[in-house]
């Protein structure tokens, strides 16, 4: 189904999109379709916008790039969906990247997201045992081929099906903390584009040092990944051979490591503050936070706190979906689910279509 709106239906719901449709050019191309998210304009993304759908050269350049890169792929991929300039995904909380996804993906593909993986659960395996007794061999085989991944049960979501979370009238997207003793500050909501800003921060502070330990964390990875499919049953591997790392040389990566984890930390934190005793830092550049979240009154576990608030936030899809259950004979049911960005760009990539026939002329 289309997500299209027409002129008279925008803004029937909400007043904000009338406000928002005559701010927008009448001019958009006809490429472009409105999308509204469900939280309304009150977290990351705006009220209305409109987006078209991805080229084959978008899909083709995600596809190619490497585990390092993808977050500001996808970034600037997703930006150049959007027709409004001033409109960044890097902006948004990645529920609503999420959402934005499966709009473009029902409207000029297919309402049906195929072929996703399906994680047992407890239910599941009781469900195993009792068909086949706990501990017999069909029940061992079936759970050992599922970890093994000789089987890989896999089930399909009809995304007309879902259900998103309605966002309070009374919704803030920010929370300010007050102590006893009259110390306050504000943190923002988690951003998609926040990895980006840190890794851009990390790779300024840390280029040097990493390259220096580069060559060592190869080694030691190399030889974790060797011992490991060891262990998997992979008897072409010689433990024996294997290159040794000096327990010095592990107390320097160590140190090093936790060094980074702790800086991490800091700018984790810095970049989220956007209001410090009274005086509003959203638009400072990091470094300048960075001295800020230095202050013993952001200690780790009043972020926590705010990390654990926004963490349980709900927005977005609904973690309730129903499904057909392929473990228990097709049992149709309800079942929790997250949605991956990843899933999604693989649905994508596979280029499923609704509505599309092709005949030998």
């Amino acid at each position: 189904m289309t997500e299209q709106l027409r002129p008279e239906d925008i803004g029937q719901s909400d007043p904000r999109l009338a406000e928002a449709a005559a701010k927008l050019k009448t001019d958009i191309p006809s490429a472009y379709i409105p999308i509204e998210l469900s939280t309304k304009g009150k977290l990351g993304a705006p009220v209305l916008f409109h987006a078209k759908n991805f080229s084959t050269e978008n899909l083709l350049n995600l596809s190619l790039a490497d585990d390092e890169e993808l977050p500001r792929k996808v970034c600037e991929m997703l930006d150049d969906l959007i027709y409004e300039d001033t409109v960044s995904v890097k902006d948004w909380h990645e529920q609503e990247v999420i959402e934005f996804l499966l709009k473009i993906y029902k409207t000029f593909f297919t309402v049906i997201l195929k072929d996703l993986e399906f994680q047992l659960d407890d239910e599941d395996k009781q469900w195993l045992a009792n068909r086949y007794g706990y501990g017999s061999d069909e029940y061992n085989g079936r759970i050992r081929s599922i970890e093994n991944k000789t089987w890989t049960p896999r089930f399909d979501i009809n995304l007309e099906t879902l259900e998103y979370y309605a966002i309070p009238n009374d919704f803030k997207a920010n929370v300010k903390l007050t102590k006893k003793n009259g110390f306050s500050c504000t943190y923002s909501f988690p951003r998609y584009g926040d990895v980006v800003v840190l890794k851009d921060y990390l790779n300024i502070i840390y280029k040097e040092k990493d390259k220096q330990f580069a060559s060592l964390i190869d080694t030691i990875k190399f030889s974790n990944d060797a011992k490991e499919d060891f262990l998997k049953g992979n008897d072409k591997i010689n433990i024996a051979s294997l290159p040794k790392v000096p327990e010095t040389e592990l107390k320097k990566i160590r140190a090093y490591e936790n060094e980074k984890a702790l800086f991490v930390m800091t700018a984790v934190r810095a970049l989220h503050l956007v209001e410090y005793k009274g005086t509003d830092i959203s638009k400072w550049p990091l470094d300048k936070k960075m001295e800020i979240a230095k202050d013993p009154e952001l200690d780790y576990n009043t972020f926590k706190q705010v990390s654990d608030h926004f963490g349980k936030l709900e927005v977005g899809v609904k973690k309730e979906i129903d499904i057909i259950n392929p473990i228990q004979d097709g049992k149709r049911m309800k079942r929790r689910y997250s949605f991956r960005l990843f899933d999604i760009f693989q649905a994508l990539q596979r280029g499923d279509t609704d509505g599309v026939t092709l005949d030998f002329v």
